[in-house]
């Protein structure tokens, strides 16, 4: 999610601990029993520099003591699939208070008199010597380069137990060094500590800082490393986009962070990820990703900012990745309709995006997996990482159909969304999680959704669209394309990537793959056999590419959306309209 979930809770031992939590969450606190005082809890980041360059970030939190003299305090631990995070953790110190032995890796005790001041100090180091590539990148680890840094709050900030009526944050880098974070958020504004740890934190030498006004509040850019287009060109496709989605919610932001870092390009590879967080989006990229490729990357996490957030957030635990079929399935098919709204994507875009959604959904071997499968194996399989994203987009567009037609045209799926988004605000805190909110606000407007969340979700069953899921200008059309295979053995030829069991009538033969041959690697995408698969091989000593088409000898039945050959210019500004603006 791209990542929206929220905060992982702390791990406090005590009922008046764990009810200081939930108010916590809420932005609220709790007063000790013989005193009404506040307590405020500082953070402040400083970078260590040595010999000019960046060596790793000092944390200095002060805070008051509990009111027992016994303080816990959680280090950083798990965010997305990294874990053991507090490896990164060094010379960790309390001033005002004794660290007692450690009996859990991210768990600490602090003993000191009650409500005493503490001084909590330590180091963060990077998790890389090297700037990372797409082998090794893990965006929830800490990233600290020579010149420039970038990490996320889950690995940079320690959780006390102390509840805070005030949550101060500042830094403390020397003025001729750029910094911007989501911690910044403007005057006036209340911190939590969920704020800080769904935080981002970008700087360095090599950092730049620009903002921009787009409708409902500006947008600050925070941008390191060189790409194939310039910082402006960047900014101004972002503000369309952020401008489009502003829109579409009728909602302000006062302020919004849009970071763009780089990761070092390799052989084969071009990769963009994103993260949408609490005030802001954190993307990496290599250098040679194009500006257009990074459209749908900041439509998607930007409507993170909503959903689920604003609409009732998601279940803590092991068993989020179930709910991602809302999180990130919904925000996928608003993405794609919102960037043909705002002018980013033309009709024919808005289609392929579409196709490459219905092909990878229908050539993956994980299509039909039940959704324990998703909780159980969302982080370690790209299979089940990406189906909840593909089985949600299909039916946000199943079921705005079914709406339109019990409702007679009156009600669509923007109408559900929006009317999500009031009662999620006016519920506050009691609201429920956002795919179960979906699910009450869907029945009251006519629609029964559980059926299919039972069938097409928790059981996996396949999922086919309507002929007329985008309206009468498109059409939803069913087709066969050949089965995905290789030519050779996938099974034996990874072992020793020796190329085993070549098959003589296959197009990798016949492009002249060989057994016997070294494989080194290949670019392509598995299971689609509509994309070319490049395989570079050493042939006695010299690297050579083959390239050809995966096709098996079978085929797979698939849907796709077919645009009239015919339309006019203006036949096709009137079914981008329709289609968008629905």
């Amino acid at each position: 999610m791209g990542g929206a979930g929220a905060a992982g809770e702390l791990a406090i031992p005590t009922v008046r601990s764990l009810v200081a939590l939930l108010l916590a969450i809420m932005g609220l606190s709790i007063a000790a029993p013989c005193a009404a005082a506040e307590r405020i809890v500082s953070y402040a980041v400083k970078p260590e520099i040595i010999d000019g360059a960046l060596s790793a970030l000092d944390v200095k939190i002060t805070l008051s003591a509990s009111d027992t003299g016994e303080t816990q305090l959680r280090l950083p631990d798990h965010g997305g699939g990294a874990t053991e995070l507090w490896r990164y953790i060094s010379d960790l110190a309390v001033d005002g208070g004794t660290l007692q032995p450690v009996t859990m890796d991210a768990q600490r005790v602090i003993e000191s008199a009650p409500g005493a001041d503490l001084t909590i100090t330590y180091r963060v180091i990077s998790a890389f010597d090297h700037d990372p590539d797409p082998r090794d990148f893990e965006p929830y680890k800490p990233i600290i380069r020579p010149h420039w840094f970038r990490l996320y709050g889950e690995a940079l900030f320690a959780l006390p137990e102390i509840l805070a009526s005030e949550l101060h944050f500042s830094w403390e880098g020397p003025p001729d060094m750029a910094f911007a974070s989501t911690l910044q958020s403007g005057a006036g504004a209340v911190l939590r500590f969920r704020d800080l740890q769904e935080s981002v934190l970008v700087g360095g030498p090599e950092l730049r800082l620009a903002e921009a006004e787009a409708a409902g509040g500006s947008v600050r850019f925070a941008l390191i490393g060189r790409y194939g287009f310039t910082d402006q060109s960047f900014s101004d496709m972002a503000v369309r986009i952020i401008s489009a989605e502003r829109q579409f919610w009728k909602s302000e932001q006062a302020q919004f962070l849009v970071v763009l870092t780089p990761i070092s390009r390799m052989p084969g590879a071009v990769v963009k990820r994103g993260e949408g967080r609490r005030g802001g989006i954190a993307m990496m990229t290599t250098d040679d990703v194009a500006m257009d490729a990074l459209k749908t990357l900041i439509a998607h996490e930007y409507f993170h900012t909503w959903n689920p957030m604003r609409l009732g957030g998601m279940q803590n635990g092991p068993e989020q990745p179930g709910a991602y079929w809302f999180s990130e399935g919904f925000t996928e098919y608003y993405a794609w309709r919102l960037l043909l709204r705002s002018g980013e994507f033309s009709l024919q875009n808005f289609a392929d995006k579409w196709n490459e959604t219905l092909l990878a959904y229908a050539t993956s071997p994980s299509r039909t997996e039940p959704n324990t499968s998703i909780m159980s194996g969302f982080w370690s399989d790209r299979g089940l990482q990406m189906l909840p994203y593909r089985r949600g987009a299909i039916l946000a567009a199943l079921w705005d159909r079914a709406l339109q037609q019990e409702s007679g045209g009156r009600v669509t799926l923007d109408d559900l969304m929006q009317a999500m988004l009031k009662r999620a605000t006016a519920l506050g805190e009691a609201a429920p999680t956002a795919p179960a909110l979906f699910a009450e606000v869907a029945r009251d407007l006519g629609l029964d959704v559980a059926p299919d969340i039972e069938h097409f979700v928790e059981r996996g069953e396949a999922i086919q669209l309507p002929k007329d899921a985008f309206g009468a200008c498109l059409a939803v059309v069913e087709g066969t394309i050949p089965d995905f295979d290789t030519g050779y053995d996938l099974e034996a030829t990874p072992h020793g990537k020796i190329i085993t069991g070549l098959k003589p009538d296959s197009p990798a033969f016949a492009a002249g793959l060989r057994d016997g041959m070294h494989l080194k690697f290949w670019q392509g995408e598995r299971g689609n056999s509509q994309t070319a698969l490049i395989a570079t091989v050493d042939d006695n000593g010299t690297d050579r590419q083959i390239k050809f088409m995966p096709e098996g000898k079978g085929t797979i039945s698939l849907q796709r959306i077919s645009l009239p050959a015919d339309m006019s210019a203006e036949e096709t500004a009137r079914c981008a309209d329709q289609v968008a603006n629905k």
